[in-house]
């Protein structure tokens, strides 16, 4: 649009606000999404995150955040990205004080709106609400996600397989990334198509990751309150410690 513009220019202000009117962004993102996913067929794999941006900005996007019990005042830039080719597919920025289970929604319609058909979603637990989940299946979107550990689903399913997962025998551990993770694989409904009322199976993947169980265990024991709790106590506390969910529509 600005082929002569001087980005080193005192002006370069009124340079940002000429091209990122609301106009100019949509024309972008619609010829940019075609530009990505035109390489690749119509079944998009997807990976949608969101990251805090903290600032002191006097502008009304910036809020005040509780993101993972940390308070910061932010706003929130959303991305997505195609899987196969590591490439960002869309962007937004969203107040801080939006919570990211709220968006997960907003954004695939969105991208639907840009021809872009997306078939499966990986989010981290931010995103994951029987709600979505719910919303997801009804699009015919399959899905993984990181589990939120205060949901139902969750909390049943530690409780029928913690000892499974918590057997530090060799079975069922793999090695990833360095680390070695205890995987128990739970069949599961994970939601209902209200159309029709058929039940949705999925699958949790309950997890131990032995690194991060020893590492906080011994974080634990360093601790001044340790010295006062009782061994039952201790054991009790660290029983938890490592252990995650991961939900999943496939069968992996």
């Amino acid at each position: 649009l600005y082929p002569h513009a001087n980005s080193a220019g005192q002006m370069i202000s009124d340079l940002y606000k000429a091209v990122g009117t609301g106009d100019n962004r949509r024309a972008f993102l619609e010829a940019h999404i075609k530009y990505v996913t035109g390489s690749t067929d119509d079944e998009y794999y997807v990976l949608v995150d969101s990251t805090g941006c903290p600032n002191a900005c006097d502008i009304p996007i910036t809020k005040v955040s509780r993101h993972e019990n940390e308070v910061n005042i932010e706003f929130r830039a959303i991305v997505v990205v195609q899987q196969s080719t590591g490439l960002p597919i869309y962007y937004e920025i969203i107040p801080g004080n939006i919570v990211d289970v709220s968006t997960l929604g907003n954004i695939l319609r969105k991208l639907r709106l840009y021809g872009c058909k997306v078939k499966y979603v990986l989010g981290d637990a931010g995103y994951c609400c029987p709600g979505t989940m719910e919303r997801l299946i009804l699009s015919g979107i399959e899905f993984m996600t990181r589990m939120n550990p205060t949901y139902d689903l969750y909390r049943k399913t530690v409780e029928e397989h913690y000892s499974e997962v918590a057997d530090p025998g060799s079975t069922n551990t793999v090695r990833y990334r360095g680390r070695l993770v205890k995987v128990i694989k739970v069949p599961c409904v994970i939601g209902r198509d209200r159309q029709t009322g058929d039940e949705k199976t999925g699958f949790i993947y309950l997890c131990r990751d032995i690194q991060s169980y020893h590492s906080k265990a011994d974080h634990l024991m360093k601790a001044s309150h340790a010295r006062t709790m009782t061994s039952e106590e201790i054991a009790k506390a660290v029983s938890r410690f490592g252990i995650f969910a991961i939900v999943s529509t496939m069968d992996l």
